[in-house]
């Protein structure tokens, strides 16, 4: 078997996010230097304090708990349309669920597209799981599709129900 030209060692390299020169470590150095106390802990949680980027985290989860009672009259099925980037032309339907869980608004979508590479007609199913958020008027969906986790999709519906109702959080 062939060694990996330089190219591909220095890619390999950046997707784990080591040197090259890391790489070519002896076994035992290689485990001590990546599995010493802390490696792969995030900041925050090894220093007990909270870091600007769970700050976000935190203020972004506690927002899927307000307007409960707004989001409550959103919960059920529906057929959601969009336009499918991938083949020109073509407008997507999907099904699309929201559901109270716990003390959170989740979603699910599940989309049928026909596979580009087969004239057969051979459908390819995406599914994807979310959250529901109420905030300004608008309700803001955010979901990742659930099988490659490939694709992570953000849309922003107007609320079908006046402004002033919008203000009270439960």
């Amino acid at each position: 078997m062939r060694d990996p030209s330089v190219y591909l060692l220095g890619r390999i390299a950046r997707f784990f996010g080591v040197n090259t020169e890391e790489l070519f470590l002896p076994h035992e150095d290689f485990r001590r230097k990546f599995a010493g106390p802390g490696h792969g802990v995030l900041p925050y949680v090894r220093d007990n304090a909270a870091s600007p980027r769970q700050k976000i985290l935190d203020e972004l989860i506690s927002l899927t708990s307000l307007n409960h009672a707004i989001l409550w009259r959103y919960t059920g099925y529906y057929s959601r349309y969009h336009y499918d980037y991938s083949s020109t032309g073509r407008v997507v339907r999907t099904l699309f669920r929201v559901a109270e869980e716990g003390n959170m608004f989740v979603t699910r979508a599940i989309e049928r597209i026909p596979h580009r590479s087969n004239s057969a007609g051979r459908l390819t199913t995406f599914k994807y799981d979310g959250v529901l958020m109420a905030l300004s008027g608008c309700l803001f969906n955010v979901e990742l599709e659930k099988l490659m986790q490939s694709c992570i999709c953000c849309a922003a519906f107007p609320c079908l129900f006046p402004a002033r109702e919008m203000t009270t959080a439960d």
